[in-house]
């Protein structure tokens, strides 16, 4: 059924900006501001290892001898607070920390030089090692941590995705900590005919290599729109999705009954990828824009755009360039895609770090303070708003 708007007031975690209140007479068709973070995440993951769905708990799953691997997505929020727990429950069972090897994919070198985990880099030689071959005959490549290790923890985060339909425990793996030819074969520019709950290529092969590779148990926070954890759900790999799909469904699906003249939408902050999470947020309020209306977007991005976005930016109409996307395929062809259509579909309004000269290149009209798109806000006849956009599924009925 379509969401009633509860209030024509409310605030949106704006990055930076911090918050964003939004009061307008115009008819609301939609308002969700999105969940909040847990008041402690340490005891959230502690309290989902401790009551671990369809699975013993891993303090019982393991024994004093087993080399253990976490690995961790990009995108895991409160990291910490989760490693924290997972090590709590091997530290019971009488694993050495010696025997505990942490990898994360998709990080930058400064960041993973000084942190205590190993950065997985498909581009490094000798990075993968060969696990086995699919149905398909597609053979897969893992981080060699992951392959030497007697048990692995899959940490990441459930999320909303447009290759995947959703993202979350196996695809950690693949693509997150895969070879440089499974990252090249994982970029695309989305499913846009299909929904959350449909088959994805991706996602089956991601599957599959999890089911290859024997790991059982999985740790996955779902996002907050302030850039926390909402929910920690921890457990057997294939009912932590289930029971993962049901709350993202809860917490992130957004349905309006129409389309709207104006659409809000705020960044949460704390992405690894600013320009990511940006063009995810373009691409729910393109799904809620009626054709010629206008997506006002909240957001700390700053700084130069990837090699996408910046193809966009030299362009004449933001629709020339999906061919030469799909040709060239950068690393950010998932958020050029997203943001030229948007840019096509309806005019975008950035508040933003941009300079004005490069906001205008990517086709949006810059916007120096929240007082401009509260004005937007209000002088709309219809409007939707959506906090911490980069993690919903919207779409209308």
């Amino acid at each position: 059924m379509p969401e009633a708007p509860a209030a024509a007031e409310l605030t949106f975690a704006a990055g930076a900006d911090g918050a964003f209140p939004l009061a307008t007479g115009a008819s609301l068709t939609v308002c969700r501001p999105g969940p909040t973070s847990v008041a402690d995440p340490v005891a959230a993951v502690q309290d989902a290892l401790a009551n671990p769905i369809e699975f013993p708990q891993l303090s019982r799953s393991v024994i004093p001898d087993d080399h253990v691997t976490l690995a961790l997505s990009a995108d895991l929020t409160d990291p910490a607070a989760v490693v924290g727990g997972v090590w709590a429950e091997l530290a019971k069972a009488g694993v050495d920390p010696v025997r505990l090897a942490l990898i994360r994919g998709g990080l930058p070198r400064a960041a993973a030089s000084t942190a205590t985990f190993t950065r997985h880099d498909p581009e490094e030689e000798d990075a993968c090692g060969y696990l086995a071959s699919t149905a398909a005959g597609d053979r897969v490549y893992l981080a060699r941590p992951v392959l030497e290790a007697d048990v692995v923890v899959a940490c990441g985060a459930l999320r909303f995705d447009p290759l995947l339909g959703v993202a979350g425990t196996n695809s950690v793996f693949i693509p997150g900590l895969s070879d440089e030819e499974a990252v090249l074969k994982s970029r695309g520019q989305g499913h846009a005919e299909l929904r959350p709950e449909d088959e994805r290529p991706l996602r089956q092969l991601a599957d599959e290599a999890g089911w290859l590779l024997g790991t059982q148990f999985s740790v996955q926070t779902i996002p907050a729109a302030d850039g926390g954890t909402a929910a920690v759900v921890a457990g057997g790999s294939d009912s932590v999705l289930r029971r993962g799909r049901t709350t993202l469904n809860d917490l992130w699906r957004v349905t309006a009954p129409i389309r709207s003249e104006v659409v809000v939408v705020a960044v949460a902050p704390g992405a690894a990828d600013k320009w990511e999470a940006t063009a995810r947020a373009l691409d729910a309020a393109r799904r809620l824009v009626e054709r010629g209306g206008k997506i006002v977007v909240l957001s700390d991005l700053a700084g130069s755009p990837p090699p996408g976005l910046a193809e966009l930016a030299k362009a004449d109409e933001p629709a020339d360039v999906l061919r030469s996307l799909r040709q060239f395929r950068p690393t950010d062809l998932l958020a050029a895609t997203a943001w030229a259509n948007a840019a096509d579909r309806a005019r975008i309004y950035l508040l933003s770090g941009l300079s004005d000269e490069l906001a205008e290149d990517l086709f949006a009209v810059p916007l120096s303070e929240p007082g401009e798109a509260a004005r937007l806000a209000t002088a709309a006849d219809t409007l939707a708003a959506v906090g911490g956009a980069q993690f919903a599924w919207c779409e209308t009925v």
